[in-house]
């Protein structure tokens, strides 16, 4: 793969790496990209090398080795010996020639950390630079992932049920919307948690859908009023989590709160059905947070022939229209996107750019522009973590300057297939 600027991007991988892995692969993506990225950055001319070795594995558990060189300018002594820590700018030469160094790599260095792995780095100026790190996986399921959609659960079995959505983001509200009204439930979509509350009095709902991150209330102290209801039929209402991310403190939550399961956004019809399936009428002291249900985090990544928006069509039924709208949503969430975080980065709130950027995810992602993806989970991450201003900035302005270019992206797909349609 040419990169421009005379330089190429090759990638090894160890054909002995098992198929089937459960880990983040969103978390990894972040730290490539990162480490990639700088690499491209600093490599005027030459190549960048991506290796993933198998490092050690067992029955149950692997580790691999992701090593990325580059024939960059290197790194100083000096430096190197700073180098995972916050954000710094490089010496004035380097940073009038390349506008800083160690772009993100306090960022790199917590998640490598976090996911229980090791990192280092090897640099000769003028030569280049080495960095590697090895993460723990855990061994999946042997045999492939089917992609095929399962045969065993029918629409039929929800047909008629009551659902109740707590969810404030317009494109999720109007997709969930219409996969549920297609299988022949009746929705009642909110972001008011008054509303939705007082629905529960009035409205014998099946199954409550609860985006766990809102603004006025978050969705564990909704299911709290739910299930500290007095009429018993509302207290035990099935309850389903809806999130962008699951961590183990979610998962802590969810269960003093009484939330039967959780689905990770964005979703498969297949996904959500199942799930339907799977909670109604459950009683709500059984839980179903169970390994499996972390196989949704397979990474929404591009398919093999380039962007397409195959998926995203097929997930709003093959409704052209749908799709449309939901683009004509996803731009408008992403502006607004830009102006909230520019004047919360204005006035301090630090925790308000957290909330923005964990809430424009899932669309993202569903659109599959995983450039702005990564972007936006390096902002939520320096949110809640170092809380570096200038590098929320910095991630802000790469936003700014990436959209376009998605925005395109989408259109020219959008465009070839309306020309597929109409032939």
């Amino acid at each position: 793969l040419m990169l421009g600027k005379d330089v190429k991007l090759e990638v090894d991988v160890d054909k002995n790496i098992p198929g089937n892995l459960i880990g983040d692969p969103s978390k990894l993506s972040q730290i490539l990209l990162n480490l990639l990225g700088n690499s491209i950055k600093f490599v005027e001319e030459g190549e960048i090398m991506l290796k993933i070795r198998l490092h050690r594995q067992d029955q149950e558990k692997v580790a691999l080795d992701f090593v990325v060189t580059d024939t960059g300018i290197g790194i100083s002594k000096d430096d190197l010996e700073h180098i995972f820590g916050s954000f710094k700018q490089a010496n004035q030469q380097t940073f009038s020639k390349y506008g800083g160094a160690g772009l993100g790599l306090n960022i790199v260095k917590q998640i490598v950390d976090k996911l229980d792995g090791e990192i280092k780095v090897e640099s000769t100026l003028g030569v280049g630079t080495t960095f590697k790190f090895t993460l723990p996986y855990t061994k999946g399921l042997s045999a492939a992932i089917s992609k095929s959609k399962p045969t065993e659960i029918s629409s039929e079995e929800v047909k008629g049920m009551k659902i109740l959505v707590f969810e404030d983001n317009a494109l999720n509200q109007r997709l969930i919307e219409r996969r549920l009204n297609s299988w022949g439930c009746k929705t009642y979509i909110t972001e008011n948690p008054i509303y939705g509350l007082n629905l529960l009095q009035t409205t014998a709902i099946d199954i409550v859908l609860m985006d766990l991150r809102m603004p006025i209330m978050s969705g564990f102290e909704v299911t709290q009023k739910i299930r500290n209801n007095t009429k018993k039929e509302v207290a035990e209402i099935p309850i389903i989590a809806l999130t962008a991310d699951f961590t183990i403190d979610d998962k802590n939550e969810c269960e003093e709160n009484g939330i039967n399961d959780f689905i990770l956004k964005p979703f498969s019809p297949e996904e959500l059905l199942s799930k339907l399936i799977k909670n109604r009428n459950e009683p709500q002291t059984n839980y179903n947070f169970s390994a499996s249900s972390d196989d949704n985090q397979v990474d929404q990544t591009l398919s093999e022939s380039g962007f397409n928006l195959n998926a995203v069509l097929e997930d709003c039924m093959g409704e052209f229209e749908l799709l449309e709208e939901l683009i004509g949503l996803y731009k408008r969430n992403a502006l607004e996107f830009i102006g909230d975080v520019k004047m919360k980065l204005q006035d301090g709130d630090i925790e308000g750019v957290a909330f923005a950027a964990h809430k424009i995810k899932c669309g993202l992602k569903m659109m599959q522009t995983m450039e702005l993806f990564s972007i936006v989970e390096q902002l939520n991450t320096t949110a809640k973590t170092t809380k570096d201003i200038n590098h929320m900035q910095f991630l802000l302005n790469r936003f700014v300057q990436e959209y376009p270019k998605a925005e395109k992206m989408i259109d020219e797909e959008l465009g070839r297939l309306n020309k597929n349609r109409n032939e």
